[in-house]
């Protein structure tokens, strides 16, 4: 993976005039899961607010991703299982303690 050199403070002052979350994905060229993690080490450094990290996940929700019809199954309740649950291998059992054997003369 090739790793890029982002502007802590160019970021920060994105964050904190209001830039959209989809506009400083596409600045920085970054997917969200790449985004998240450095805006969280800024909000950990002090460089942005909580309530200016809530308004970029808000914005997050907020975004229209473009809508597939996605056929949905019907919801059914599970069966009961048919059979119990598998024992435990012998070799997953811990043996218990053998008593040792009396002393014959």
């Amino acid at each position: 993976m090739i790793k890029r050199k982002i502007s802590a403070k160019e970021l920060a002052r994105d964050v904190r005039s209001g830039m959209e979350l989809s506009a400083l994905m596409e600045k920085y060229q970054l997917s969200y899961d790449r985004l998240k993690p450095v805006v969280d080490k800024l909000l950990e450094m002090g460089a942005v607010k909580p309530e200016e990290v809530q308004r970029l996940a808000a914005t997050k929700s907020a975004e229209k991703e473009p809508s597939v019809a996605v056929p949905q199954a019907p919801v059914t309740q599970p069966s009961p299982p048919s059979s119990p649950p598998p024992r435990p291998r012998e070799r997953d059992t811990v043996p218990e303690p053998i008593a040792p054997l009396p002393h014959v003369p």
